[in-house]
C-alpha cells in the first residue's frame, strides 16, 4: 500500500515494479504503457488517501498474507487514528487463547523531520512516533536503522513477525553506509552496538565520549558528526 507516488522522489520504490505491478481493474488507454505500470493481478495498491490504505492493509492482513504501508510523514499523520487504535484492539485479542496470529501491520516512513527532501516542508511531522510511542509496548515497535543494510535485516525482521504494529522511519536520499550485512544483522538482533570501526579507545576506558543530541527520527543526520569527529 502507498500514498502519491511509489516510484520517483515520492517514496523511491520504483524497483517494486521489477516483481508485481499496481493493481488495476479498470479500462488501460494505450498512454498507459508508457510508465504507468498497471497489471489485474498487481500487488501494488495506491491512493493519496492513507486512512483507506490503512483500512485495506489492515483487511489484507486479516486473510492470513503480509503487506506494508508506505507514506510520506506529515501524510501519515492522517492514519494515525487507525493505526493507534489498531494496538489497543490486538493487546486484547493477544490475551485470547483461541485467536490465530495476524501478521504484523508494517508502516514505512520515508520522510523525516530534518531532510528536507524535494517535500520536506510539508511533508514531515515528527509527531507521529509520539504518538505511536505512548501505545502498548507489547504491540508496537519503532524502528530507526541507520543504514540500508540495517533496513534489510530490519525489514525481514518486521515481515516475518506477528501480532504487532511495526513503525520504521527511514528516509529516501542516499546515505552512508556503515555495516556489512552481517555486521547489520547482528547489530539489529542486540538493539544497540558499539562500532569499533568508528571508536578510538580500543577497549579501554575513553577520555571521553561523543554524542549526538538529535530528533528521534533525523534519517540518521545524527550520527554523521560523532562518526567524522571521532576520525580527527
Amino acid at each position: 500500500m502507498c500514498s502519491a507516488r511509489t516510484r520517483n522522489a515520492s517514496n523511491r520504490l520504483t524497483a517494486l515494479y521489477e516483481v508485481t505491478k499496481k493493481a488495476w481493474l479498470g479500462e488501460y488507454f494505450p498512454e498507459d504503457a508508457d510508465g504507468g505500470e498497471l497489471a489485474p493481478d498487481g500487488r501494488v495498491m495506491e491512493m493519496l488517501s492513507e486512512h483507506t490504505l490503512e483500512g485495506w492493509l489492515e483487511g489484507y492482513l486479516l486473510t492470513g498474507r503480509h503487506g506494508f504501508l508506505s507514506s510520506m510523514k506529515r501524510l501519515s499523520m492522517s492514519s494515525i487514528r487507525c493505526s493507534t487504535s489498531t494496538p489497543s484492539g490486538w493487546k486484547k485479542c493477544n490475551e485470547l487463547p483461541w485467536r490465530a496470529d495476524v501478521a504484523s501491520l508494517n508502516l514505512l516512513i520515508t520522510s523525516t523531520v530534518w531532510r528536507q527532501d524535494h517535500n520536506g516542508f510539508t511533508h514531515q511531522d515528527p509527531g507521529f512516533l509520539d504518538v505511536v510511542a505512548n501505545k502498548s509496548p507489547s504491540v508496537t515497535r519503532i524502528y530507526l536503522p541507520p543504514d540500508a543494510k540495517c533496513l534489510l535485516s530490519v525489514a525481514d525482521h518486521c515481515l516475518r513477525s506477528v501480532n504487532y504494529v511495526n513503525v520504521i522511519v527511514a528516509d529516501k536520499p542516499p546515505h552512508l553506509q556503515y555495516l556489512s550485512m552481517d555486521d547489520a544483522v547482528k547489530h539489529c538482533t542486540k538493539g544497540a552496538g558499539i562500532w569499533p570501526w568508528a571508536s578510538s579507545d580500543q577497549d579501554s576506558e575513553p577520555d571521553i565520549v561523543m554524542r549526538a543530541v538529535r530528533c528521534r527520527d533525523d534519517g540518521g543526520a545524527g550520527r554523521h558528526g560523532p562518526a567524522a569527529a571521532a576520525l580527527l
